[in-house]
């Protein structure tokens, strides 16, 4: 009897000593991804760039990673991002075009949650002008072309 009693003490014990998967470590293929993705994307465009800034309240995690589509095209990678950035300025825009921004976190061979944000820039547009030709005393000769619009309508043209 004292045998059985001591085996089932030690069942208990054994059962109720035993942890509990971590729920909320990233690298942990059981960890919910929304708990440690990132949060508040956005896309604006700043001057001739578009400036990428995101919040993210875990930091149990390697890094993120972004990527970036242009008009539905194939997908390219920006890199990887350490886990204390919060921004990303990206230079090399096309005006007129969309842009779709994703990003995510990663842990291991983990990814958390993606988040993305669109964005289609305006730049300003490219005029190229000849010099004057047929200069007389009341009368000149101009001539110029247009050689990108920005990513917007041209409305206007002229001297």
């Amino acid at each position: 009897m004292k045998t059985n009693i001591f085996f089932l003490l030690l069942i208990l014990c054994l059962f109720f000593s035993c942890e509990a998967p971590e729920r909320d470590n990233p690298y942990d293929p059981e960890c919910p991804q929304e708990i440690w993705s990132p949060s508040n994307f956005q896309a604006v465009q700043d001057g001739t760039g578009i400036k990428l800034t995101w919040n993210s309240s875990n930091k149990n995690f390697d890094g993120f990673r972004i990527t970036k589509r242009v008009n539905n095209g194939s997908s390219i990678s920006l890199g990887d991002f350490s886990k204390s950035t919060n921004r990303f300025i990206d230079i090399n825009i096309i005006g007129g075009q969309q842009h779709v921004y994703t990003i995510y976190a990663f842990a291991g061979d983990n990814t958390s949650n993606s988040l993305n944000a669109e964005i289609t820039p305006i730049l300003q547009a490219s005029v190229l002008t000849d010099s004057p030709t047929l200069i007389g005393t009341k009368s000149a000769t101009f001539s110029g072309s247009i050689t990108s619009n920005g990513g917007s309508q041209i409305l206007e043209r002229g001297f």
